[in-house]
């Protein structure tokens, strides 16, 4: 009976010392979940990297990702369902401490042959006579072409809708319609054969994404590691584009990411 209560007593002993170490780690901030809502550009564009990098230096931390469309980032974070949110800056976030990312810049897409494609730039006035292939209703992007348009008394001519830029693209691709895509998207994609990239003029092609968090203050250690690494100066600048899946490949195997994407959720 003694060597039994023994051999009990240090199984306690050292499931509390493990308990201990695990409440240390996640006391300086070495453990710990983050949950980020982010819209499709920051997924598509250099998330997927900064991360692998983040948990590369901090193996303890895990990081569930959601896909939304920025209006719904802005909405989870203000409700404390995502401590994170990344979304585009044209997007009214009342009451969230909001930190600049970075900026993407929005490019016209067209397919091969369409009779828009010879020229090296043009102005969003100018597309408004052609039919759009745009993401979903009340997505960053979809916002700022409805209201540019405004502006101009137009309207835009929506053909399709779809819930992706990889689904925009094939779209267009096909011939029924053209885009409006951030440069470093297209870029990213394989196929670019049968499709022909033109600049915009307009001062709004330069869009900012911001972070939002209810307050720095009270946000978990973990989150504020990762909004200082995602801020860090060296990381303003845009980097070349790397695709999500080449990014997530990256990651060390235990401390990857959780990417939980809704197909019908948009940038």
């Amino acid at each position: 009976a003694g060597v039994a209560l023994l051999h009990h007593a240090r199984t306690i002993q050292g499931a509390v010392a493990v308990m201990d170490a695990e409440f240390r780690d996640f006391a300086l901030g070495l453990r710990g979940l983050i949950r980020v809502a982010a819209n499709k550009s920051a997924i598509m564009e250099t998330l997927p990297a900064e991360l692998a990098g983040f948990l590369a230096s901090h193996p303890l931390i895990r990081v569930d990702v959601e896909e939304d469309i920025s209006p719904q980032i802005v909405q989870q974070v203000a409700s404390n369902t995502a401590d994170i949110g990344i979304y585009g800056g044209n997007i009214p976030a009342a009451g969230l401490h909001i930190v600049p990312y970075r900026k993407d810049e929005l490019i016209v897409v067209v397919p091969r042959g369409h009779p828009l494609g010879g020229q090296p730039s043009i102005n969003f006035i100018d597309l408004l006579e052609h039919d759009f292939v745009c993401l979903e209703k009340g997505s960053s992007i979809e916002t700022l072409c409805r209201r540019a348009a405004n502006d101009l008394d137009r309207d835009v001519r929506v053909r399709v809708r779809v819930g992706s830029f990889e689904g925009q693209l094939r779209m267009i691709e096909h011939g029924l319609g053209i885009g409006i895509v951030p440069r470093q998207v297209f870029e990213g994609q394989l196929r670019q054969g049968n499709l022909v990239a033109i600049a915009l003029t307009d001062t709004w092609r330069m869009r900012p994404l911001n972070i939002a968090v209810r307050d720095l203050a009270t946000l978990s250690l973990p989150a504020r590691r990762l909004v200082a690494y995602l801020t860090e100066p060296s990381r303003i600048e845009t980097a070349p584009c790397r695709t999500a899946a080449s990014a997530l490949a990256d990651l060390p195997i235990g401390s990857r990411s959780t990417l939980v994407s809704e197909e019908n959720k948009g940038t």
